[in-house]
């Protein structure tokens, strides 16, 4: 899946973006807007690496909880405007169950230039969606909040293993959450070097293992890393 979606987003001149799975509170939660007494930040959330924190929220490392600090540091580091994907596997110290594990895959996508419109955030989000299925995909917008997007959406796409109509994975709804996304904060943006009066852009955090149990019809998220040979064999 991971390979399609690189396919998809270098055919639209995307490049690959890609850093390692430790980050620093600096980069996890302060250049991304979080407030100091975001629950996030909290051991209960995240997995804070014991004996690196030496009052300095630089030095204070973890693993990644998401993506997103590190595209702060691809705007620091290369230069406008940017189009560009970042994969990676990310932490959270929550309980599992079908549609939850402490750590699975994300799949970023940033734009940042100084036209960019949110109808074409929305474009982008369909024709990724349909260059993964094959097909048109239904998706709907939900006003949402994150403290790095402002305004913030919460994007559903219709659930594929039950068609719509409704079961365990989507909770009987017929939607299943697959990303959040929406645009940039402005103080992410000055984060990155830019001016938020200048700059505006579309951003997008997509679970890919949900994109996975969709398009392989699996109703739990946690057989992906069961290590049962049963299953994993099917995809051989």
């Amino acid at each position: 899946m991971c390979y399609d979606l690189n396919d998809a987003f270098r055919s639209m001149g995307f490049e690959i973006f890609e850093e390692d799975d430790i980050t620093s509170e600096l980069y996890a939660f302060d250049k991304l807007n979080f407030p100091p007494n975001h629950p996030a930040r909290e051991s209960m959330d995240t997995y804070w690496l014991e004996g690196h924190d030496k009052g300095c929220s630089c030095d204070k490392l973890c693993l990644r909880p998401h993506l997103t600090g590190g595209s702060v540091r691809y705007l620091q580091t290369h230069k406008p405007p940017y189009r560009f994907v970042y994969p990676g596997r990310v932490y959270r110290n929550e309980s599992t169950d079908a549609r939850h594990e402490r750590a699975f895959f994300q799949y970023e996508a940033l734009i940042v230039d100084k036209e960019f419109t949110f109808a074409s955030g929305k474009v982008l989000i369909k024709s990724i969606l349909s260059k993964v299925f094959g097909r048109d995909v239904p998706v709907r917008m939900r006003a949402g909040f994150f403290p790095f997007v402002e305004p913030g959406f919460e994007i559903d796409m219709g659930c594929l293993v039950c068609g719509g109509k409704g079961c365990s994975v989507c909770k009987q709804v017929g939607w299943i959450e697959i990303m959040p996304g929406g645009t940039p904060h402005p103080n992410v943006l000055r984060a990155g070097g830019l001016d938020p009066d200048e700059y505006t852009g579309f951003y997008v955090n997509i679970g890919l293992d949900r994109l996975v149990m969709m398009r392989y019809g699996v109703d739990d998220v946690r057989l992906f890393h069961s290590a049962d040979l049963r299953f994993l064999e099917q995809f051989n």
